[in-house]
């Protein structure tokens, strides 16, 4: 399979290494410094003066693209190949997705081919492929972009097909097993992000004509809301990334309503809609557009810090998806969203995880994921079984 330079967009760029220096501890920003390439964009073909969201769009593909490895993943660090890590190459190739969609710029659609063909490799220790939530619905979608069945065929057979046969991994895992896996794996700190773990398996499950499935990743986010924690941010994080996570899912689905949500450890205890779920995220929007990485920020008094990329960019995700769906308007608050993060954007492109904080290259795919998606884009999903 042919590959596509990326040359054609790094004219112009001008690679400089800078430390990112952070003054707090952030529970979900991984503190490994910076490589930041500085992004001239008047000197590439991309520039176009009269459209400053498409070259918002562009400075941070281009970023992000200078980040990509020879072996088409991306390590966690900038600036660092010495390894490649799997389960992040879906989150920041779904967002280089969003910026060809937008574009149409080739060189973007080489990125996600290179990425899907690292993909491809990914496997256990015992030479199983190996799949993160995220892969089935970058592999659709690459499928889609490049008109080569050979990413959604993969996932169909060695992850949908493989999970029905119960021989899914060295454990032989059928699609409950799998579920209870990611559930086991995200125990403790990181239980509130289980909706967001299963946020995209129940479209694609019917996108390859897994309704069994699909239904049992449904019921997965909503076992799922029932597990959440907002008492304790010191030590269970990222509550609205779940809840942002699940509302994104359910909505692409057209599920708005299930049955009352059983969390007595979180205020959305007793929702049982997609609106009532949209609703608790605008109401957690700070004046700025940004949210905070947690609901409920009390003791200490959260500060600009505090302020989170990761989550700021899902909320607007979801609430896309929701205004898609229901008869409200959410676009006051998807629209401050997003330009609170085009505030944030740097000289370079990136995004840091949080104001004063360093770069993520998954954190900035998932900004520019929330700047390049399209507002009024429906699902192309018409189901049979009630919903549209």
């Amino acid at each position: 399979m042919n590959k596509v330079s990326l040359y054609i967009i790094l004219i112009g760029i001008n690679c400089t290494s800078v430390l990112a220096n952070t003054q707090k501890t952030h529970p979900i920003a991984a503190a490994n410094g910076g490589y930041l390439a500085p992004v001239n964009l008047e000197q590439v073909a991309l520039w176009d003066p009269q459209n400053p969201d498409i070259n918002v769009i562009h400075s941070a593909a281009i970023h992000i693209a200078t980040q990509q490895c020879t072996d088409g993943g991306f390590g966690w660090p900038h600036n660092d190949c010495s390894s490649t890590f799997h389960n992040i190459t879906a989150p920041i190739l779904n967002g280089i997705h969003k910026a060809w969609e937008q574009t149409g710029t080739t060189a973007y659609l080489g990125m996600l081919i290179n990425g899907g063909d690292f993909d491809l490799l990914s496997e256990y220790s015992n030479g199983e492929s190996r799949f993160s939530t995220e892969t089935p619905l970058f592999m659709w979608n690459l499928s889609q972009a490049s008109s080569d069945s050979t990413y959604s065929d993969f996932v169909d057979t060695a992850f949908f097909t493989e999970l029905e046969n119960n021989t899914y991994g060295p454990d032989d895992l059928d699609t409950s097993g799998w579920i209870n896996s990611v559930i086991i794996f995200r125990q403790g700190t990181w239980v509130n992000l289980l909706p967001w773990e299963f946020k995209s398996l129940p479209m694609i499950a019917r996108k390859h004509g897994r309704m069994t499935q699909a239904q049992l990743f449904e019921q997965a986010i909503l076992d799922s809301f029932n597990s959440m924690d907002d008492t304790s941010p010191q030590t269970v994080y990222s509550d609205l990334i779940g809840i942002a996570g699940g509302l994104w899912g359910l909505s692409e689905i057209n599920r708005q309503n299930f049955p009352a949500i059983v969390s007595p450890n979180h205020h959305i205890n007793g929702m049982n809609s997609i609106e009532e779920l949209a609703d608790f995220l605008v109401s957690k929007q700070n004046l700025d557009g940004s949210w905070y990485w947690h609901s409920d920020l009390v003791s200490p008094v959260p500060t600009e810090d505090d302020k989170d990329t990761q989550t700021t960019a899902y909320a607007i995700l979801a609430l896309i998806k929701a205004n898609q769906r229901l008869a409200k308007d959410y676009l006051p608050a998807i629209n401050a969203g997003q330009n609170w993060l085009e505030s944030i954007q740097d000289q370079f492109g990136g995004f840091p995880s949080f104001p004063g904080g360093d770069e993520n290259t998954e954190v900035e795919a998932e900004a520019l994921s929330a700047l390049a998606t399209d507002i009024i884009e429906y699902s192309e999903l018409m189901f049979s079984d009630g919903f549209e």
